[in-house]
């Protein structure tokens, strides 16, 4: 037997509510009084739409995280690599011109350091950048998940008053 994945349970769980959100629908749209269940099940309905809603987009940010951090690491060996050309090369043309190749590498390395803050420097501001829009998305989760918690209580005393 095949085991069941999130989505396969998912998509039972969806399947056993359809029936009674098509139900509720219909009262709706024959302008018929609807009872706590029908406004439980379309709340349930939506809150499970905006919950596969909100997986997707956690799923879309994620690759692209994965994305820049590959791209990150592919850059970042392409630069070891030449840095490493560039060092050998240095080094043999140190070992013949050594006072003017002094000299030079200073004035070189100083502009590689610099470069190579900069680099350093954008790159840190953004992940930094990054990790604040994770954050955002994960505050806004919870803002949304608090205010549907207060909706469906505040839904709930109305209906418990008119009941």
């Amino acid at each position: 037997m095949k085991k069941k994945t999130t989505k396969d349970i998912d998509n039972l769980l969806l399947e056993s509510i359809e029936p009674e959100v098509a139900k509720a629908l219909k009262k709706l749209k024959n302008k018929q009084a609807l009872k706590l269940h029908d406004i439980m099940v379309l709340l349930l309905k939506s809150q499970f739409n905006h919950i596969q809603h909100i997986d997707k987009e956690q799923t879309l940010l994620k690759k692209e995280f994965y994305n820049l951090k590959n791209e990150f690491n592919t850059f970042k060996d392409d630069i070891t690599n030449k840095f490493n050309i560039f060092k050998d090369d240095i080094t043999n043309k140190f070992n013949i011109f050594k006072d003017d190749i002094t000299n030079k590498f200073n004035t070189f390395k100083d502009d590689i350091t610099n470069k190579f803050n900069t680099f350093k420097e954008d790159i840190t501001n953004r992940f930094q950048q990054l990790e604040v829009n994770i954050y955002k998305s994960q505050v806004n989760l919870i803002k949304w998940m608090v205010a549907t918690l207060v909706a469906l209580g505040l839904i709930s005393k109305i209906i418990d008053k008119f009941l």
